[in-house]
């Protein structure tokens, strides 16, 4: 009974929460405000059976322990840090004895306990991994009485140290550290920390559109490997590799030993496409490269490693336990190397996806210069990585090693303040709103209220980000160049005298109001596919991974079609125009610089307003309203501007070149010779070439089709399944579950020609 009384009054005590009242008639009813729900929780915990913290007034603590009032003062408070791992307070009790109440993580409780305690602290620990084991997180609870004298003495030395200008924090770090010592264990904690709505569906997707993915967390291997499993980021049929050491030689031993066992076998994940840049100055595409980063002398068959032999002892017959710790001891011996030394022992599974599982103890070292290159070589060959019990600056570190190392376009997702370093690091941050605070989201770039938002966010907003901003760049850079290597062409007829076909006035309104809306367009409301198929076909995704829609092959080809395009305006408007143009009605030529300037201009605007309009992936009446909107702007301008200024502007160009039935041929001419290259192009590829896109267009073709044929036949008893995208496109978005799939009958495709809709 009275280590009970202790245990939950360390808990109602330790905290730096906060009560309050939600209902002033109902005063018993408490509820506590805190940094952390955690912290919360374990206060809420102690009230529910008894142990009330009832309000804070100054440094009083006004508490009822099963109906008793007690009031204790609280003497100094040694605050939580990502360095401590632990929180302690110091109060004094109504008899006049001071007491320190310290919680925290058991690797930073447990080895400041005092002596005699073995057996408690041996049944605290398999009851923590216990815990640990089912997904839970776990803290350790310890107390120890002070004396008047000690206590006085340690608040100078505190005080001092508190008021210290240089290395103030590492001062106050090492006098609260020399009162945490010989403490009494009062017991563990364990929380559940529940996953939101959709986080193992959001993980499984991202995994199916090639995200690599890497968990930061603070929590104990075993109940990150926990929660990994439930995450499905692990599988039964993954392999892990198990990184744990408390010294960088060990680190290292057990990262050359996985690397020796798995590098052969498993390809560097990170280059997959082209992404990613060269690791330590080795080519991964280099077969063997990865032996340049093993010490010298010590070839693949003389690394030894203790922990291996601790594995195998644990996977003997006889040495793995049961229940949910033998959880835990599967997932470390089940990447054991085979050493020959008998049937009973433990094969590795080279040919299965890896995950590797370190400990902030080991990647504390494996973060070192010497040894970063080694730590990213087996990182990059796994299919997630779990990274346990780091702190907060760890968490920046690690994002900032793999967006430098590998050159990888980095997104961070956090929703606490330990985060904040991780989402500043990053290439991209994402903030999650709840209850761990809006530090995370003050910080971040976007900010979400579930994790399951975020699939939407990169699925379907990222990806047509990507396509949008690729459409914009290249169209822009295509208009330009045609408006310009016309000005380049012209000069073949001019004797390259830099003379300059187009007016002054139109140069200056190319960009601003002839050409200006059908990009921006493009770059707002363009989207390929609707945004379900985003969620339903996570793949499509790739694109932009693979960095396949804006490439330099993609942009030279947008120039090489500038530079067709500009030519073949101003040969046709040369030929066409000037040697085929008929005389006014006074009988004077209609065929100077400036009426040829005219020409080319409205061919330069309408042309390059249609190419734009056939690089458009969705038709909507944005589209056809910018195209519009710039040729009657150009029309406006002509006879606004022109009228007014008629002989400085195209010396009245437009009253007369309106007046030529050549000048309406090549309204028609013009634009069907620039284009037309580019549609063959576009069909050919699309027909012969396809992407993903355009498979799953077919595919979303063949389902409405085969929708109307249902619809006329359903009277007959016709109608059967047609796979997740019909049943996609045919259920409103918020009700499609994430990462479903429903079952459908196979139908085998059968082709007709190229491009002809696969029927079955």
């Amino acid at each position: 009974a009275r280590a009970v009384i202790e245990f939950f009054t360390v808990l109602a005590l330790c905290h730096t929460a906060v009560s309050h009242t939600p209902d002033a008639a109902r005063p018993q009813h408490i509820e506590y405000k805190a940094q952390s729900p955690d912290e919360a929780a374990l206060v809420a915990a102690a009230r529910d059976v008894g142990f009330t913290f009832v309000r804070r007034t100054g440094d009083r603590l006004e508490c009822s322990f099963l109906g008793h009032v007690q009031t204790y003062r609280l003497l100094a408070t040694l605050a939580f840090t990502s360095a401590r791992k632990r929180m302690s307070v110091v109060v004094r009790r109504s008899d006049g004895r001071i007491v320190l109440l310290c919680k925290g993580a058991d690797s930073a409780v447990v080895g400041r306990l005092g002596g005699g305690q073995e057996r408690l602290r041996q049944a605290t620990l398999d009851d923590l991994e216990q815990f640990a084991g089912r997904g839970l997180r776990t803290l350790c609870v310890a107390y120890r009485i002070l004396g008047e004298d000690e206590y006085a003495a340690w608040r100078l030395d505190y005080d001092r140290a508190a008021a210290s200008l240089r290395d103030r924090e590492a001062a106050v770090e090492a006098v609260c550290d020399r009162l945490e010592q010989a403490l009494q264990l009062a017991g563990g904690t364990a929380i559940e920390d529940k996953l939101q709505t959709g986080v193992p569906e959001t993980l499984a997707q991202l995994a199916l559109a090639g995200i690599k993915l890497w968990v930061l967390t603070g929590d104990k291997p075993e109940t990150a490997v926990s929660i990994g499993y439930s995450c499905n980021l692990l599988t039964p049929a993954t392999q892990p590799i198990v990184v744990s050491a408390a010294d960088a030689d060990g680190t290292r031993q057990q990262l050359e030993r996985a690397l020796c066992e798995f590098a052969d076998a498993h390809a560097d994940l990170s280059y997959v496409g082209g992404g990613g840049g060269a690791l330590a100055g080795v080519r991964a595409a280099e077969p063997g490269a990865w032996r340049r980063l093993l010490r010298r002398g010590a070839p693949p068959g003389a690394l030894k490693d203790p922990a291996y032999d601790m594995a195998r002892r644990v996977a003997a017959p006889g040495g793995r336990r049961s229940g949910v710790r033998g959880v835990w001891d599967d997932v470390r011996t089940r990447n054991v190397p085979s050493d020959g030394r008998g049937p009973s022992e433990r094969r590795v599974r080279r040919d299965a996806p890896l995950a590797l599982v370190i400990d902030g103890a080991a990647l504390k070292h494996a973060l070192a210069a010497d040894m970063a290159p080694l730590f990213l070589a087996v990182a990059v060959r796994c299919r997630a990585v779990l990274c346990c019990r780091v702190s907060p600056l760890q968490k920046a570190l690690v994002v900032r090693l793999v967006r430098d190392a590998l050159g990888a376009l980095c997104l961070a997702v956090g929703d606490g303040a330990n985060d904040v370093g991780m989402i500043q690091a990053a290439d991209v941050g994402v903030g999650i709103s709840g209850v761990e605070g809006l530090q995370a989201s003050m910080a971040a770039d976007y900010t979400i209220g579930q994790f399951r938002f975020l699939q939407k966010l990169l699925l379907v907003h990222g990806r047509w980000s990507y396509l949008r901003i690729s459409s914009l760049v290249l169209n822009f850079f295509y208009k330009n160049v045609v408006f310009t290597l016309a000005l380049f062409w012209f000069q073949v007829f001019c004797q390259w005298s830099v003379a300059n076909l187009f007016d002054y006035a139109l140069v200056t309104l190319y960009n601003m109001l002839f050409t200006s809306l059908p990009p921006g367009a493009l770059g707002v409301f363009d989207q390929d596919l609707p945004a379900v198929v985003g969620v339903v076909v996570p793949q499509l995704y790739k694109r932009g991974i693979y960095r396949l829609e804006y490439s330099m092959a993609r942009f030279w080809a947008y120039i090489a079609d500038g530079l067709y395009q500009a030519a073949a305006v101003v040969l046709l408007v040369v030929y066409v125009y000037y040697d085929g143009a008929s005389g006014q009605r006074n009988g004077l030529d209609s065929a100077d610089k400036d009426d040829l300037g005219t020409v080319g201009a409205f061919c330069v605007v309408l042309t390059t307003n249609l190419y734009m309009g056939l690089n458009n992936r969705n038709w909507t009446w944005v589209m056809p309203a910018a195209q519009l909107c710039g040729l009657a702007l150009l029309v406006a301008v002509f006879f606004a501007y022109g009228a007014m200024f008629d002989d400085a502007f195209s010396a009245g160009a437009a009253s007369r070149v309106f007046a030529q039935p050549a000048f309406w041929l090549l309204m028609a001419l013009v634009p069907t010779v620039c284009l037309l290259p580019h549609f063959v192009a576009k069909f050919v590829r699309s027909a012969w070439y396809p992407t993903d896109t355009d498979v799953v267009h077919e595919i979303m073709h063949m389902f409405r089709q085969r929708g109307k044929g249902r619809g006329r036949g359903r009277g007959r008893g016709g109608g059967h399944s047609t796979g997740a995208l019909n049943h996609a496109l045919t259920t409103a978005h918020k009700e499609v579950p994430f990462g479903a799939v429903p079952e459908h009958k196979h139908v085998p495709r059968k082709f007709r020609h190229p491009g002809a809709v696969h029927a079955g």
